[in-house]
C-alpha cells in the first residue's frame, strides 16, 4: 500500500514538473532568468511594432526571435552568452584566419575593457581583458629592418556575380598588412589597405572583367615600417569558383582558448591575440562605467545577452538562410568598396568601412521587395556605381 502511495506521488510530480516547465518556458533549471526574445522585447518593442505593417518582414522579426540574428551563442554555457550592458564599440577585426592575429586599435587614455570575440570552425568564445592606459605599455619590439619576404603569391578565387571579383593570396615571413596594386595595363589602381597585421594574406578585387588581362603586384608592410612588394605579374580574369585553399591545414572544432599581449606603437596600441586553434578575431571596447559624481569609483556593471559583432549580423548570419546566395554570389560582400567610390551614408557599411548585406537590404521589414533600400534597382546601383547609364 505505501510503495503504491509513494509510486503515485511520483508520477504526480512528473506529471506537475512537466505541465510547469511546459508553461514556463522563461524559467532555467537554476530559477533564474532565461534570456528569450520576449525578454528582448521587454525592452525594444519599439523595434517590433515599428517593423509591423510593412509589405516584406524578415521571418526571425515576424515570428520575434531576434536570438536568431542578434545572440552570439545559442548553446548551453550562458557564461558565454553575457557582456556589459550598453553598445559595444567594435574597434577592428581580422579577415582571415589564423592561430595569431595583430591588430591595431587606438590606445586607451585611461584603462578599460577589451571584449575579444573569437571563433573557430564550429567554437565560439567571448572573453573580456583589461586593456591598460597607453602610457603603461611596452613599445613594440624595433625590428633589424630586414625587407619582408613574400612568398606563394597565387589567384585564390574568381567569382563572377553582378560583378567579377578576384582574391589573390600571398604569404610573409612576419606579420605585416595587405595591399594588391592592378590594372590593365599597368598597376596603376590599388585596392583598399587591409590594415589587420597578418603572415597570411588575402585581398579581394571587385569589379575587374571576365577574359581580361590584368597586371599586379602584391604589397606588405609590417608593424614597424618595413616596406616589401612583388614583381609585376600577370592574371586573365577566369572563372575559379569554389576553389580550396589548404594552406591554413586542419581546422579544430572546439572553444577556442585566447591570450593577449600589449604593445605601443606611438599612439596606437598593437593587439596581439594568439589561439592554439585558428579563429577570427573581433575586439570591442566596453568602457568602464564611473559614478554620477565624477569620482573613480566604478558602478555597477548590468550583465546582458552577448550579441553577435557586426560582421556576423549583418553577413555571417544571412548565409544560414541564403545559402543559395552565398552560391552565386549577386554581389561582393564583406569587401572594400572600389578604391575611389563614395558609398552613400544611407548605405550602412561595417565599421572598418567593407560592404554587408545590410548595405543593400533593410534589416528588419520594408515595403520594398527584397527589402531593398530603394525601390528602383538601377537607382540602388547607381548610388555607387556612378557610372551605369
Amino acid at each position: 500500500m505505501n510503495n503504491t502511495i509513494y509510486l503515485g506521488k511520483v508520477c504526480l510530480a512528473l506529471l506537475f514538473l512537466i505541465v510547469w516547465t511546459s508553461l514556463s518556458p522563461r524559467l532555467s533549471w537554476s530559477g533564474e532568468s532565461a534570456v528569450t526574445s520576449d525578454n528582448c522585447l521587454s525592452c525594444h518593442e519599439d523595434v517590433w511594432r515599428k517593423a509591423q505593417g510593412k509589405r516584406y518582414i524578415h521571418k526571425p522579426v515576424l515570428e520575434k526571435d531576434c536570438k536568431y540574428c542578434h545572440a552570439a551563442s545559442r548553446g548551453n554555457n550562458d557564461s558565454k552568452r553575457e557582456a556589459y550592458l550598453g553598445r559595444v564599440t567594435w574597434v577592428a577585426r581580422s579577415s582571415n584566419q589564423a592561430r595569431e592575429h595583430w591588430l591595431e586599435i587606438d590606445g586607451a587614455k585611461k584603462s578599460a575593457t577589451l571584449l575579444v570575440e573569437s571563433r573557430s570552425a564550429g567554437g565560439f568564445s567571448a572573453k573580456d581583458f583589461p586593456l591598460p592606459a597607453l602610457e603603461d605599455l611596452e613599445d613594440l619590439p624595433v625590428s633589424d629592418h630586414k625587407p619582408l619576404t613574400l612568398t606563394n603569391i597565387r589567384i585564390l578565387e574568381v567569382t563572377q556575380g553582378v560583378f567579377a571579383s578576384v582574391t589573390i593570396a600571398w604569404e610573409t615571413d612576419r606579420q605585416a598588412d595587405s595591399q594588391v596594386f592592378y590594372g590593365l595595363d599597368k598597376p596603376d589602381q590599388r585596392s583598399t589597405l587591409d590594415t589587420q597585421y597578418s603572415r597570411n594574406h588575402a585581398v579581394t578585387l571587385t569589379g575587374v572583367k571576365l577574359g581580361k588581362s590584368y597586371k599586379y603586384k602584391v604589397v606588405s608592410v609590417d608593424v614597424a615600417g618595413n616596406r616589401s612588394e612583388s614583381n609585376v605579374q600577370t592574371m586573365v580574369v577566369e572563372v575559379i569558383q569554389g576553389k580550396k585553399d589548404d594552406s591554413t591545414g586542419v581546422r579544430d572544432h572546439k572553444d577556442p582558448e585566447v591570450s593577449v599581449k600589449y604593445y605601443r606603437k606611438g599612439s596606437k596600441c598593437i593587439v596581439v591575440v594568439n589561439s592554439e586553434t585558428l579563429i577570427n578575431v573581433a575586439l570591442g571596447l566596453l568602457p568602464k562605467k564611473y559614478a554620477d559624481d565624477g569620482s573613480e569609483t566604478e558602478a555597477k556593471v548590468v550583465r546582458h545577452l552577448q550579441l553577435n559583432n557586426p560582421e556576423t549580423t549583418n553577413t555571417g548570419i544571412c548565409y544560414s538562410c541564403h545559402i543559395e546566395y552565398k552560391k552565386i554570389l549577386t554581389h561582393p560582400i564583406n569587401v572594400y568598396p572600389k578604391r575611389g567610390m563614395s558609398i552613400p551614408p544611407e548605405y550602412p557599411t561595417l565599421p572598418d568601412g567593407k560592404l554587408s548585406c545590410m548595405s543593400c537590404h533593410v534589416k528588419h521589414a520594408s515595403d520594398v521587395e527584397f527589402r531593398l533600400i530603394k525601390a528602383d534597382r538601377r537607382d540602388l546601383c547607381r548610388g555607387c556605381h556612378k557610372d551605369i547609364s
